[in-house]
């Protein structure tokens, strides 16, 4: 999901002063996108690693997710744009976990033909 940057030898790496403005996606369809990706990715890599979903992190993880980003992180600080981002995330969380669910589900049915 995220990249490593692999530098030839010769590149000499420094830091930066100053702040750099990291826009990671276009508009709201992008970030949707992203989220869903993402959230499937996340599940497909939980369930390869036996990881399971119950109903706490399926219904409880989304809502602590939004509280921290909004509450704790101060998300609300950032108007209408930090409420929608803390709403992405329990969105993100939710759907992760839902499909991790289904992917199990899934698995124990075609367990079960035979």
């Amino acid at each position: 999901m995220h990249e490593e940057l692999i530098f030839p030898k010769d590149i000499r790496v420094s830091k930066l002063k100053g702040s750099i403005l990291h826009h990671t996606m276009r508009d709201m369809a992008d970030y949707s996108h992203k989220m869903v990706q993402y959230a499937l990715l996340n599940a497909e890599k939980y369930f390869a690693q036996g990881k399971r979903a119950g109903f706490l992190k399926t219904r409880v993880s989304p809502a602590l997710g939004f509280f921290m980003h909004y509450i704790l992180q101060l998300g609300f600080l950032d108007g209408w744009q930090g409420y929608t981002a803390a709403r992405m995330t329990a969105f993100y969380t939710f759907l992760k976990y839902t499909r991790l669910r289904e992917l199990w589900e899934n698995k124990e049915d075609s367990s079960n033909i035979f």
